[in-house]
């Protein structure tokens, strides 16, 4: 009795009926405490918690009753009037077969041994009744929040109205309490110390699924992996198959009358078939560059770039705008007034009266023309030219 009694005070909670903790926790559970010691054997580590779950599901025999601690008196009739713990048993089975094994055959023997362990630790399996109405509210909010109980954002304490309230909590050190009863005994197969969680986040997104992609990836033993189902193209739908993405399921491709698949919103289903619609909205057909789409019709577009309207011949289009064109002869600017617009360029004008030239010494500017004077600046006469001195000459001589 008091070998029995050890065993209860150490987690012994189990009942006969299907499994209490559900198979995620399971998994969770069996990876945390093997995969660190076992890199390789994720897939193995929890094909050993699914199996064991097989074999609780056709069998009765794996409970770990415990009235003295879950039932206020002794009776009704989910309180057992025996102390027994075939669940741990099991789970020593496995260990000691995991002897005798190696790599990852040696992980999924360990695998079921910490399913048992962890089944004895469940507070429904120290309870008698198939028919135990907690069991399903139990699981399921286990199934639902085992990470966020684990992290210590969740309690539940599903249906213990009947129970002993305090002995069916479940919170995240009652959680640690069970995966460290069975990790106790699984690490002693390598001499390890019992579970810890310092060395939480080495062992990538087991301990931090946040790092994956929550659209389209989940985390698969340590690695974030492409969630399956065509909704992800995991696989893609078989030729002749369409893909319902909120069931992610394939199904027969039979047209757009039945909407499988039915049409975007760019196509109209005619004759069974997704056409696309006419007008420029849908691209069938394009404006051209001149025009802009407007209630799905092309509409010329303002601006002097598309002649809407044309720009005057003394202006130029610039940046879709019509400017007055540069240069004298569309007068902008205009020339002054010494000077001549040649070319759309001013020009200073010809002539010495606007010193284009200037004079030379000895004349003078008289009507924009050089002329000469009588005498230079210092009162000498001016040199003759040679008609006039020849015509001196002949005055003198026949005089």
């Amino acid at each position: 009795m008091a070998f029995i009694r050890n065993i209860l005070i150490i987690g012994m909670l189990a009942c006969a009926i299907l499994q209490a903790f559900p198979k995620e926790f399971h998994e969770y559970a069996a990876l945390k405490i093997l995969l660190g010691r076992y890199p390789e054997c994720g897939q193995r580590i929890r094909e050993g918690a699914s199996y064991s779950l097989v074999k609780m599901n056709d069998s009765d025999k794996y409970h770990c009753y415990d009235a003295l601690t879950m039932c206020p008196a002794l009776e009704g009739k989910y309180c057992p009037k025996i102390l027994e713990c075939p669940a741990w048993a099991e789970g020593q089975v496995h260990f000691s077969i995991s002897k005798s094994k190696k790599g990852c055959e040696q992980a999924y023997e360990l695998a079921l041994s910490a399913f048992y362990y962890m089944e004895s630790q469940d507070p429904l399996r120290r309870i008698v009744g198939l028919e135990n109405p907690c069991r399903e509210e139990f699981e399921n909010e286990v199934k639902s929040n085992y990470a966020k109980i684990y992290n210590g954002s969740y309690t539940t304490q599903a249906c213990c109205g009947f129970l002993n309230p305090e002995k069916c909590k479940f919170d995240s050190n009652e959680m640690k309490r069970v995966i460290g009863v069975a990790s106790g005994e699984v690490i002693k197969s390598y001499n390890q110390y019992p579970f810890d969680t310092s060395n939480e986040g080495n062992e990538g997104c087991f301990y931090n699924s946040s790092i994956c992609n929550i659209k389209n990836e989940t985390c698969e033993y340590q690695e974030c992996v492409l969630k399956k189902g065509c909704a992800f193209q995991n696989p893609p739908c078989a030729e002749g198959y369409i893909c319902i993405s909120k069931n992610n399921t394939c199904v027969k491709a039979e047209g757009c009358k039945k909407n499988l698949p039915p049409c975007t919103e760019n196509y109209s289903c005619v004759n069974n078939t997704c056409v696309l619609k006419s007008g420029c909205a849908y691209e069938n057909p394009l404006c051209n560059e001149s025009y802009a789409c407007f209630d799905n019709k092309c509409i010329k577009k303002v601006g002097c770039l598309y002649d809407n309207p044309k720009c005057p011949a003394n202006e130029e289009c610039v940046e879709n705008k019509c400017e007055k064109k540069k240069g004298c002869s569309n007068n902008n600017p205009s020339c002054s007034s010494t000077q001549d617009c040649v070319n759309n360029t001013c020009v200073l004008k010809k002539g010495c009266n606007y010193g284009n030239p200037s004079c030379p010494s000895g004349s003078k500017c008289s009507s924009n023309v050089c002329v000469k004077t009588a005498s230079d600046s210092s009162g000498k006469l001016c040199p003759l030219s040679a008609m006039a001195f020849l015509a001196i000459l002949l005055y003198a001589k026949f005089k």
